[in-house]
Formats: C-alpha cells, structure tokens, sequence
C-alpha cells in the first residue's frame, strides 16, 4: 500500500461493504470480536497479507456466523478478522459478492478500493 492513495487511512477506522448478489446456500460471515495489533500479524506472518488467520489464533475470541443471502449488504469495521465459511460442495453453490474497503485519509478525504 505504500505508493497508494490508500495508504493514507493506516492508523483509521476501516469500513468493509459487502453486496451478496448470489449465495445458494453457501458459506456464512464470521465476524471475531478482535482486531489484530501489528506484533500480533508479525508473529503470524500476516504483516503484509492480513490473512487467513490460523483458527487456533482466534479460539477465545467471541465470533458472529450470519447468514448472507442474495440482496444483502452488510457492512462493519474491517480491522477485525473476519472470514466467509467456504462452500459445502463448490461446484453446486455459487457465491459472487461485490467488496469494498472504504476509509478516510484526512478530515475531508475518504477512499475506495476492492
């Protein structure tokens, strides 16, 4: 991110917006009551990626599951790890969901990636 216009909202809230356009009976969002620190990534080797998170990291920490249908969006603060359950069987239960990452940089200046 460091040549990035985003790179700006380091140290600011995060917002994910996600938009289920198709989940026939796929996977549900967990949500983790926690938000990584910078030691915490370093020490899982998620520095740079973010993810996936080791499920072993996160017993412990309270987890939302919601249930995500066609039509749904559903936002929230995208510092705290978060995952979609994968699918029963893949080749029978399509998931396509648009995603965005929105934060401000300034005062005045919000941004927009995917």
């Amino acid at each position: 991110m460091a040549d990035f216009e985003r790179s700006g909202v380091l140290g600011r809230s995060v917002v994910a917006v996600n938009i289920c356009l198709e989940n026939d009976l796929a996977g549900r969002l967990v949500y983790w009551n926690i938000q990584p620190d910078t030691e915490s990534k370093s020490r899982l080797g998620l520095t740079v990626t973010g993810s996936p998170y080791p499920l072993a990291a996160l017993d412990g920490h309270e987890a939302k599951l919601l249930d995500v249908n066609a039509g749904d969006i559903y936002v929230f603060n995208g510092a705290h790890v978060h995952a979609v359950e994968p699918n029963a069987d893949p080749t029978h239960t399509p998931r396509t969901t648009l995603a965005a990452m929105v934060g401000f940089i300034d005062d005045h200046t919000v941004v927009t990636w995917s």
